[in-house]
């Protein structure tokens, strides 16, 4: 008799978060390193895709995303150890995307503008404790010389730091925000049409 073995619901659906996730790490990689090394800009380019798997997955999933995308950036930057330390910032976003997202908050402009902000700021407050904390305030980047010149003007460390990230931050997840909310238009345009899955 032949058997066949099938996959349960849910080892399956594991198996796709899994997947996906896998490939918003692997777009993460590509898209920083595609920043830092060709484009050079000042932004990061490095949480865009733990947004839209938040979005789409949820907050566990954009967390992961998060995580492993700073692991990973660890490993196409020789193993520097300025990366890792960042993963919180890049978690965060996948938290507050998420639960967002989960909660039905990314709908309206202003929701959108609420949410840029708050990613943002977190970043910004998570990225000035972790420069100081773990680096003395020196990771060796280009914003270090806006810190220099906070300081220079009596700022502390802590609010240098803090504040010369959230111009950079602000602009960098707005990008982000607003990519991960095109996704949630397009899974939400291809389930009405029954072009794609529900999720």
């Amino acid at each position: 008799m032949n058997r066949t073995t099938v996959l349960p619901d849910n080892s399956s659906h594991w198996l796709f978060k899994s997947l996906y996730i896998l490939f918003a790490v692997l777009m993460n990689l590509g898209l920083s390193w595609v920043n830092n090394i060709v484009l050079q800009s000042p932004l990061f380019f490095d949480s865009i895709f733990t947004a839209v798997t938040a979005a789409l997955l949820g907050p566990a999933a954009g967390i992961l995303t998060g995580l492993f995308t700073n692991l990973g950036m660890e490993w196409i930057y020789d193993f520097t150890g300025l990366y890792y330390p960042f993963a919180f910032c890049n978690m965060a976003t996948g938290l507050i995307v998420g639960y967002a997202a989960r909660q039905n908050w990314i709908k309206t402009t202003y929701q959108l503008i609420l949410v840029i902000i708050a990613t943002a700021t977190a970043n910004a407050l998570l990225g000035g404790l972790i420069a100081n904390i773990v680096f003395s305030g020196d990771t060796g980047v280009k914003i270090d010389v806006v810190i220099s010149a906070f300081t220079e003007l009596g700022q502390s460390l802590m609010t240098a730091n803090f504040w010369a990230r959230i111009p950079t931050n602000l602009l960098d997840k707005m990008i982000t925000v607003y990519i991960a909310f095109f996704f949630l238009l397009l899974r939400k345009h291809l389930n009405e049409t029954g072009a794609g899955p529900a999720a």
